[in-house]
């Protein structure tokens, strides 16, 4: 899979990597290597901030994927409806 251009905002960023890395994952699908490359991770975990209304979801809501790369994003927010 190439790596996507960069999108100039470095909590995006993490979460595209995040996302590749927790669905590939999930089908035992093995991951690309930028999306373990260092300008994939926040070094202070972050919301995603599309709405300053939403709270801030506790570990236990946030994919690991996402966590690992400081990225703080419900995990129902990806779940199928």
């Amino acid at each position: 899979m190439a790596e996507p251009e960069p999108t100039r905002d470095l909590v995006w960023d993490a979460a595209i990597a995040a996302l590749v890395a927790w669905r590939l994952g999930a089908e035992r699908i093995p991951l690309p290597t930028w999306v373990d490359e260092p300008g994939r991770f926040l070094s202070e975990p972050r919301t995603l901030e599309v709405d300053s209304a939403d709270p801030v979801p506790p570990r236990s809501e946030v994919p690991d994927e996402f966590a690992k790369r400081g990225v703080l994003a419900w995990s129902d927010t990806f779940a199928s409806v």
